[in-house]
């Protein structure tokens, strides 16, 4: 590992200084505080492969800030002996590939971990890219279910099921077509944090996780429930609520916004196999975005691994 910054420092144990001050005769704990174990005088050392970039308003590092989650930062505390306290590595990158690949967001807090890493500019960080890659495939599956479901009339006898509404910009001018896909990003980040919101609050209500999870859920399914042929846009609406609600609830709030952005251009922009037709271009231009955002993710989720490595025997 390349050590890029590092910092360090000493501060007071204010919590176990509180707690005597408060619960204890002044002149008994004062005597013996150089004999406290753990001794309330702490020395915090710190490294990072990167810079080390305070995320509050304070402008200094301390021990806390910036949070300890880039591959290979180190964290050491020793108290005045000189005694070890707490020994901290985060994994390195291709360690964090291998073991958080799957592994699910399982506190309200978790869910803005590879967000935060990507504002910070970590792109190729392996959460980051493994939770782009979940949200491209829940995303394609989610615009699947919907142009399947829409499409079933043409198989089976299905009435007050019309044609899915297109939009009107991204078959306009090429201007509007890519001033309409500039704007999904920003709408998907909105719709994003809503969502999280109604998430966060709705635990804070309930006080438990499942309940909350149910209500987001259903929440969603009102806002994407068609007014046709509710024997078929009701099981719809669920399954797609369902969907995005295992991407939030088990990965992040990235790989949701992801599925929310791959939707809006799937299902809002023409697709077509048939080259001939004029806006076979726009076709090709979702068809590059899906690959390359898979392509991103799976990239920067195996971090420094061999993309099939032990799948493919070598000679």
């Amino acid at each position: 590992m390349t050590l890029h910054d590092y910092a360090y420092g000493i501060y007071s144990h204010y919590e176990l200084l509180g707690y005597l001050a408060e619960q204890e005769d002044s002149r008994a704990w004062r005597r013996r505080l150089a004999g406290e174990d753990p001794t309330p005088i702490r020395f915090w050392y710190r490294q990072s492969p990167e810079p080390l970039v305070p995320r509050t308003w304070e402008i200094q590092v301390s021990k806390d800030d910036p949070q300890q989650d880039v591959p290979g930062m180190a964290y050491v505390l020793l108290d005045s002996r000189g005694i070890l306290r707490t020994y901290e590595v985060f994994p390195p990158r291709s360690e964090t590939a291998m073991h958080s690949w799957l592994r699910p967001s399982s506190q309200p807090a978790d869910l803005l971990i590879s967000w935060n890493r990507l504002v910070a500019g970590c792109w190729r960080d392996p959460l980051v890219g493994r939770d782009v890659l979940v949200g491209t495939l829940f995303g394609c599956a989610w615009a699947f279910s919907i142009h399947l479901v829409y499409a079933l009339p043409l198989w089976l006898r299905i009435p007050r099921i019309t044609p899915i509404h297109i939009e009107s910009l991204p078959l306009g001018t090429t201007t509007q077509a890519l001033g309409y896909l500039l704007a999904q990003p920003a709408n998907a980040i909105v719709f994003s944090l809503a969502v999280t919101l109604i998430l966060v609050f709705t635990r804070l209500l309930l006080r438990r996780k499942i309940p909350a999870v149910v209500v987001t859920c259903l929440f969603m399914a009102t806002l994407t429930l068609g007014g046709e042929n509710y024997f078929v846009t009701v099981p719809l609406a669920l399954l797609n609520a369902l969907l995005l609600t295992t991407v939030l609830v088990r990965f992040s709030i990235l790989a949701y916004g992801t599925s929310v952005l791959i939707l809006n251009v799937v299902v809002n922009f023409p697709v077509t196999l048939d080259f001939s037709r004029w806006y076979a271009g726009r076709s090709l231009l979702v068809l590059f975005i899906i690959v390359t955002l898979a392509i991103y993710g799976f990239r920067c989720a195996v971090g420094k691994q061999a993309p099939f490595g032990g799948l493919i025997a070598e000679d």
